[in-house]
């Protein structure tokens, strides 16, 4: 069973935490935005992603929202797929074939459940091959068999569908660009956490 832990302990403090999937995706949603320093972004997702926290200064801030998606939100836990293999879903882009897909399958309205993001990606990651997001998916990770003179319809409308479903954006894998955006983080505050 994956962490449901609410809390933990940073240098002898409590650390409480929100991880309604709400505010999961908006710290996504932040980290994807270019108006906002390095600086900013880790202010917003601190306070976003905790509750009553003691003060801490930027370093500490950028450490507890590093630990907190490594120990709670890392996506690599609900079956991410291998570096090779491409991105098959973006949770702003497909918000529409994401509520339709809960409704479908656990009668959940995501409009007025907040869900934890853990059992959310946990009921995300398990939703039927009869859902319009999972035949979505799967048009966007297969791929497009080698050409021969019985196939090339079956070739012309893969292309057509991975056309109408491809993402619009592609955003890279988020945990390396927190992991990035960390690193750069604490160079700037002059402080080496690794040695």
């Amino acid at each position: 069973m994956f962490n449901l832990a609410t809390s933990f302990e940073y240098k002898g403090k409590v650390i409480n935490i929100d991880l309604r999937y709400t505010i999961v995706l908006k710290v996504f949603d932040l980290y994807r935005e270019d108006i906002f320093t390095d600086v900013e972004k880790i202010n917003l997702a601190f306070d976003l992603l905790t509750i009553d926290a003691p003060k801490f200064k930027v370093p500490d801030k950028a450490e507890i929202v590093q630990r907190i998606f490594a120990e709670f939100i890392t996506i690599e836990a609900y079956g991410k797929p291998k570096e090779a293999s491409p991105r098959t879903y973006d949770f702003k882009q497909d918000a529409g074939l994401i509520y339709a897909a809960f409704m479908q399958d656990y009668g959940i309205d995501l409009t007025v459940t907040e869900l934890d993001w853990r059992k959310f990606m946990a009921l995300f990651m398990g939703l039927s091959d009869t859902t319009k997001i999972k035949e979505v998916m799967g048009i966007r990770g297969r791929k497009i068999p080698a050409a021969t003179k019985y196939n090339r319809d079956e070739i012309k409308m893969l292309q057509e569908l991975k056309s109408i479903y491809r993402l619009k954006q592609d955003d890279g894998d988020f945990q390396a660009g927190l992991d990035k955006f960390a690193q750069r983080l604490t160079r700037m505050a002059g402080v080496d956490r690794n040695g």
